[in-house]
Formats: C-alpha cells, structure tokens, sequence
C-alpha cells in the first residue's frame, strides 16, 4: 500500500479496503487496513526524513551540472547535527536566460509549502518574451518573515 499512500496519504480505511479487494482478492479488516496504513505511513515519512541528509550531495550535483550557479544550504547546528534550516538556489542557465531573453523587471512572490516539515517557497520571478512567468531564482525557508526574506534578497 506504500506507492499508493505516497500519493494520497489522507486516503480513507474503506477505501484501502476495497483497494485491498480490488487488487488482491482479499477483504481487509478496518483494524487490518489502519495497521497496515500506519506502518506504511510511517515507512514513507521516515523516507521523507532521510531525504534531507542527501541535499548536500543534491547541492553538490547541482554546481556540477551547471557551472557558475549558485546553492546556499543553511543549517542550524544542535547537539544531535545539523538542521536543515534554508536553501537557496540560482541556476547559472536561468541567469543567462533572464539577462538575454526576459524583460528587465523582476517580481518576488512566495507560497506555503504543505506537508509534514512545512515551509516556504519563495521565488524571483521575470516575464520572458511570451509574457509568461520565468522563475530564475529560488529559496525554501523555514517561514515567511524578515529575515528569511532579507537572507533571499541579500543572495
């Protein structure tokens, strides 16, 4: 059940059940679905959660990929490691493309990010030559405030 929680987590016990049904051709007891869905949910957020040891690699691949750009990775250090607190990403292929091919206005915008560890998303935007938007920029942030703002600006 784990692939299909991952993409509808708030998914209901009746219809684990009838997925359960639909699939396999066994009927699940309600207590059967809630255990099975409570261990595959925790086996998916544990997954999540080991996801940020891997962003300094993510980072790494990044700068690899694409020469010139730039990764900032901010971290609040506790006595059990290192907190993912911030990154900022600036792609040295949306630089170029801002500076050859958009209009020389520039917006900034950001938007919650829902989930378990929550966030925000915050961007710099531009119009190309199409009047669409054109996202060169980009930072995730523990929240929306001053400082995380003055920290994107200043990048």
């Amino acid at each position: 059940l784990m692939s299909l929680l991952m993409h509808s987590p708030d998914m209901r016990l009746k219809a684990l059940v009838a997925f359960a049904l639909e699939k396999w051709g066994f009927k699940l007891s309600m207590d059967q679905a809630y255990r099975a869905k409570v261990k595959a949910m925790e086996k998916i957020k544990g997954a999540t959660r080991d996801q940020y040891k891997h962003l300094r690699s993510y980072a790494t691949e990044l700068l690899d990929k694409n020469k010139n750009s730039t990764v900032k990775i901010k971290c609040d250090l506790t006595p059990h490691g290192p907190v993912f607190e911030r990154i900022y990403v600036w792609l040295e292929a949306c630089k170029s493309a801002f500076v050859t091919t958009c209009r020389p206005l520039m917006g900034l915008d950001g938007c919650f990010l829902k989930g378990e560890f929550g966030g925000q998303l915050m961007s710099v935007v531009g119009k190309d030559g199409n009047n669409q938007m054109f996202p060169f920029a980009y930072v995730v942030v523990e929240s929306e405030n001053y400082s995380s703002w003055k920290w994107f600006v200043d990048l």
